[in-house]
């Protein structure tokens, strides 16, 4: 019998260390769940930021009838079908 009381004590301390292990890893795991979460935040704006960017480089220009954003070498715009002419700027001396 007191073998058996050894024994489950000695298997009580290893449950302890290991609840100890746990407890510890998931206090270093908490930051870095916060961090990674600000992280994929941080890529969401950055990722806006690139798609508002690519947006302006693509669509420079935006029709005068229907305020769409347009490509510089269209002539027509494919939502309203307005003209895209520019008008003449002549400059004098």
């Amino acid at each position: 019998m007191y073998e058996t009381m050894e024994s489950d004590s000695e298997t009580l301390c290893h449950v302890k260390d290991l609840i100890r292990n746990v407890r510890s890893e998931v206090r270093e795991i908490a930051p870095i769940k916060a961090s990674m979460d600000k992280t994929r935040k941080d890529l969401s704006k950055i990722t806006t930021q690139l798609i508002t960017l690519e947006e302006k480089v693509l669509f420079p220009l935006k029709c005068h009838s229907c305020n769409h954003p347009i490509r510089a070498d269209f002539k027509l715009c494919p939502y309203c079908g307005n003209s895209l002419e520019l008008a003449e700027i002549t400059i004098s001396k």
